[in-house]
């Protein structure tokens, strides 16, 4: 299982940890890492790839050449692209290029399953720094949600990260971006359902 992408996926990959048992942690910050599962011939791979293009480059080039390509790839890219470049209408561009990218990786890949994290529920005032008050507005933030779910359903499935974080409501949140680590648990459950696990 491999998670592609931004905080999202490396907290999602804590949690598939967690669902396992494991006693490893993930490595925090911006930083790859690679991890046995206990008791299974499986790996969980990150790589920290923020922006939609740092995905599409590791879905065309990286993924491919592995001597074990990953049978399960979870990409989330919405928190950089909204905090540093803060054009929804480029990120849709950006997110149509790289849905284009996953479909030709599905098509060399048979079996692959791609599952595409919906960005979270933000809440202004937990949030830490003006710049995150600024750029990461529930408003900006849900505008680059409906980017994401504009995209091939045929390539993607979706994990609602957006649905279930803004059902859980603003006590949910851990810092006005990550939801807490219950959220990351609950939505590795829904993960592992679509899965078939």
């Amino acid at each position: 299982m491999m998670f592609i992408g931004d905080s999202i996926t490396r907290h999602l990959a804590a949690a598939l940890l967690r669902a396992v048992g494991s006693t490893d942690e993930v490595v925090v910050g911006h930083a790859d890492f690679d991890l046995t599962l206990p008791g299974r011939d499986a790996r969980l791979s990150f790589l920290w790839r923020p922006y939609p293009w740092n995905v599409t480059e590791a879905l065309l080039e990286e993924v491919p050449a592995l001597p074990r390509p990953p049978s399960v790839v979870i990409a989330s890219f919405c928190l950089w692209h909204a905090l540093h470049v803060r054009d929804a209408d480029a990120f849709a561009e950006d997110a149509a290029e790289l849905s284009a990218a996953a479909a030709k990786v599905g098509a060399r890949l048979p079996g692959l399953r791609l599952l595409l994290c919906t960005c979270p529920h933000t809440v202004t005032a937990l949030q830490g720094t003006a710049a995150k008050r600024e750029a990461l507005t529930p408003r900006r933030v849900a505008a680059y949600d409906a980017a994401l779910r504009a995209l091939p359903a045929a390539t993607w499935r979706r994990l609602g990260v957006a649905a279930l974080s803004r059902a859980c409501g603003d006590a949910c949140s851990a810092d006005g971006v990550h939801p807490q680590p219950v959220v990351f648990d609950a939505l590795m459950q829904v993960m592992l359902g679509m899965l078939g696990v």
